[in-house]
């Protein structure tokens, strides 16, 4: 049976994101984000923001893995049910063949066998 889809406790949306914009180093925002300069800033302020940044971007990054994971898992399972059934149908045609193929040469050989 199909499992209830279960969901992280909060993913926060763009729009959360974006209110607080945080920059460093490999970090992209958007264009229109204003990123204070250091000379602007609270002295202090410039080292906090990539600890925060960090963390938000792997708060986020797990939840989306974890996210698409069990919606992968969830689409899957009945994909690969279905083409393992498929595979395994295949299989037992050809293996069949192959044998009927085997024995037919087999009681071919031991014919001429006998009649030498």
């Amino acid at each position: 049976m199909n499992k209830p889809k279960t969901y992280p406790d909060h993913l926060p949306i763009l729009t959360e994101l974006l209110k607080t914009p945080v920059a460093t180093d490999g970090l992209m925002v958007p264009a229109s984000t204003k990123i204070p300069t250091p000379d602007v800033m609270e002295e202090g302020v410039v080292e906090d923001m990539a600890p925060v940044a960090k963390r938000v971007q792997d708060n986020v990054q797990m939840q989306l893995n974890n996210l698409l994971e069990a919606n992968l898992r969830e689409v899957m399972a009945p994909l690969l049910a279905q083409q393992t059934d498929i595979l395994v149908r295949h299989l037992k045609v050809n293996m069949s063949q192959t044998l009927t193929d085997m024995v037919a040469r087999a009681v071919e050989q031991e014919i001429t066998k006998q009649k030498r």
